[in-house]
């Protein structure tokens, strides 16, 4: 994360807490509404395993729902390990994911689509070989089925595509500074703002290399 921020890829404000106890004062500390969200080996994909609470108001609201996520995965996992907690401003937009990843045949190839919980079953997302230009990532987002969602769509206002495109430059410029140390690096979501408000990266998942 803190490579991908040299790179103009900002995330929320966010905190790392031990226990469940203390995800209350870290969302108060961050100003609400918040998101929590456990941190596993086990919760990779953190919304299978309901490892995920949207919307937090209040600090009591905030500690049950870490409880009751911990609760969650250990009955599905009975041998889990829980690192911790993060919490992280809760932040509204289009969701969408970015990727970089060592293909054995290819090299680094990049992905960007639509993302969010719906990325598998929708399957637009458009690939390149790196590194990519911002001629590149606009002719990704032309080749997406529903890249009108990133217009003014449904009474919501147009995205900030310019911030975006910036930002998935910033992932493929990064890549040279990390490829020794993690093969595959996926950004899901991006949430991409209204125009002008820039996009976040909401989590960051990376894979070391063996």
């Amino acid at each position: 994360e803190e490579v991908l921020a040299r790179y103009g890829i900002r995330g929320p404000k966010s905190a790392f807490v031990d226990s469940a106890s203390d995800v209350g004062d870290a969302a108060a500390d961050i100003g609400f509404p918040v998101v929590a969200k456990i941190v596993s080996p086990q919760a990779i994909h953190k919304t299978e395993v309901g490892g995920v609470a949207l919307n937090l108001t209040s600090v009591q609201e905030a500690v049950t729902a870490a409880q009751s996520m911990a609760d969650r995965l250990l009955a599905q996992e009975p041998g889990a390990a829980i690192d911790g907690f993060l919490v992280q401003q809760m932040v509204d937009g289009l969701e969408v994911i970015a990727g970089v990843r060592d293909d054995p045949q290819f090299g680094p190839v990049l992905a960007l689509g639509i993302g969010g919980v719906l990325v598998e079953a929708m399957r637009d997302v458009g690939f390149r070989l790196l590194p990519v230009t911002e001629q590149d990532v606009r002719d990704m987002i032309e080749e997406l089925r529903a890249k009108a969602v990133l217009g003014a769509f449904r009474a919501a206002p147009p995205r900030d595509v310019d911030a975006l495109v910036a930002a998935v430059v910033g992932l493929s410029d990064a890549w040279p500074a990390l490829r020794d140390r993690v093969t595959d690096i996926e950004i899901n979501p991006i949430i991409v703002g209204a125009e002008g408000d820039g996009v976040v990266a909401v989590d960051i998942r990376s894979i070391d290399r063996a």
